[in-house]
């Protein structure tokens, strides 16, 4: 850049309309057609450069996309697995599940990261982690996983970890979440649900269950608006808290400060202790 003698006036910016353009640098004017390089040099441009040019820019943002809320930005890569019907996420890692004729596991994230990802099936659950003692290299970055499968009946995050999945009817169905982790899941159907949240989850529930089994701990939220139950068992505390609708019997105790919100016509015989609370909504 060249640096105007010591009493010289800076110049005026050109503002005159686009369709003349000249654009202002170190070195003087430059034309239509021309790039600019440091040191005030200037070289003209073909229009087949320039489009080699813009298609180079563009292909930096290749790699992105856009999948609930996240930008996945990396490599994609696919896995086989064996089939199963429940599906386990920990330490950060994105999952979304849809149901349908089983495909191959998607995974999208830094190549490097990617390699200290396992996809394991023990006993018909899906696990997802990473190699022990990968921690300090995963921590900042993330993975994406996108699951397809016929049959869906349990799911659980831990560790930050996310789920967005659509369950299948079955007769018992298994929400879990502990240490920040969040599952977010519609299309229950099942006469018997249990739901477990500890360390701040977030469980966001729709659909109908005949009996419902709710612990709660450690800040847990359980959004259950659009969940219609008959008859709950819940046991919350540590300024947990839920809401659910309810038409049977609700029973069990809260402690330390948790609140639980009932819509329907339930009968409540649930112990409350240090500031808790049973709300009906309706």
């Amino acid at each position: 850049m060249r640096v105007p003698a010591r009493g010289s006036r800076a110049r005026r910016r050109d503002r005159r309309p686009a369709g003349g353009l000249k654009l202002k640098c170190a070195g003087g004017h430059l034309r239509k057609g021309e790039c600019p390089f440091l040191g005030g040099a200037a070289m003209r441009m073909s229009p087949a450069a320039m489009g080699f040019v813009l298609l180079a820019s563009a292909g930096c943002f290749a790699g992105a996309q856009k999948k609930d809320g996240h930008e996945i930005r990396g490599e994609a890569q696919t896995r086989e697995v064996p089939a199963f019907h429940a599906v386990s996420v920990e330490s950060g890692i994105h999952a979304t599940i849809a149901i349908g004729a089983q495909r191959p596991l998607e995974l999208r994230g830094d190549e490097k990261t990617l390699a200290m990802v396992e996809t394991t099936v023990e006993d018909g659950e899906l696990r997802i982690g990473f190699k022990r003692h990968s921690w300090t290299h995963w921590v900042s970055h993330e993975v994406h996983v996108s699951i397809q499968t016929p049959e869906l009946r349990a799911a659980s995050a831990s560790g930050g970890s996310d789920i967005r999945a659509e369950m299948t009817s079955a007769p018992e169905t298994e929400i879990a979440a502990s240490g920040g982790g969040e599952v977010h899941v519609r299309g229950i159907d099942t006469e018997s649900l249990r739901i477990s949240g500890s360390g701040g989850a977030v469980i966001e529930v729709t659909g109908r269950a005949g009996q419902a089994e709710i612990e709660m701990s450690g800040g847990t939220e359980v959004k259950g608006a659009a969940l219609s139950v008959r008859n709950v068992r819940i046991d919350g505390s540590g300024g947990s808290e839920a809401e659910l609708r309810a038409d049977g019997r609700i029973s069990g105790s809260l402690s330390g400060g948790s609140e639980l919100h009932i819509r329907g016509n339930a009968r409540s015989r649930v112990a409350t202790s240090g500031g808790s609370s049973v709300d009906f909504d309706d």
